[in-house]
């Protein structure tokens, strides 16, 4: 089974081809056209368009050329409605895109700030840490020296007194 031929798209076709005096057939449905000129310009959508009635698309020769100066003008207008359609919404659009650089901007930059912060504040804990070790390791140091100074006191004084004895009788006698 075949598929259906789909319709063409309606295109708008102005015509003009002249026909005889007695004809009503327009240009886009004729193949056949006469050299005598006729008043009629056949103006349609589209071949395949079945709600249009032929006679109502005819124009009389005076007034075929307004109607197209008419179109022309209804065409240039909407082309000049869409120019500046389009000239707002680049506008806008750069606009957008400036809004959104700048919000990418400011996040950054607060994201940075924040980091910053953070960088601080944990550097701050380190050198706390840091200190408070610091600080044990010298009290621990202390400590040790206090109790390396108190036992060499004591062994000295042991030794002082083991020498004294041995000096300490002749010395003691003057």
């Amino acid at each position: 089974m075949i598929p259906p031929m789909p319709e063409p798209d309606p295109v708008l076709l102005l015509g003009s081809v002249w026909m005889n005096p007695g004809s009503h057939i327009s240009s886009s449905t004729s193949t056949k056209v006469s050299a005598t000129p006729s008043p009629y310009v056949s103006l349609s959508l589209s071949p395949s368009d079945r709600g249009m009635d032929p006679d109502s698309t005819r124009l009389m020769p005076g007034q075929q050329m307004g109607t197209l100066v008419q179109y022309c003008k209804e065409l240039e207008e909407g082309r000049q409605n869409w120019l500046q359609h389009k000239k707002e919404a680049t506008w806008r659009l750069s606009r957008l895109e400036q809004q959104l650089e700048s919000e990418k901007a400011k996040e950054i930059e607060a994201k940075i700030r924040c980091l910053r912060e953070e960088e601080a504040s944990y550097t701050s804990k380190i050198e706390s840490e840091c200190e408070e070790q610091l600080s044990t390791w010298r009290r621990d140091a202390d400590r040790k020296e206090a109790k390396l100074v108190e036992a060499w006191c004591s062994k000295h004084v042991k030794f002082v007194k083991r020498v004294g004895v041995h000096f300490g009788g002749g010395a003691a006698r003057d």
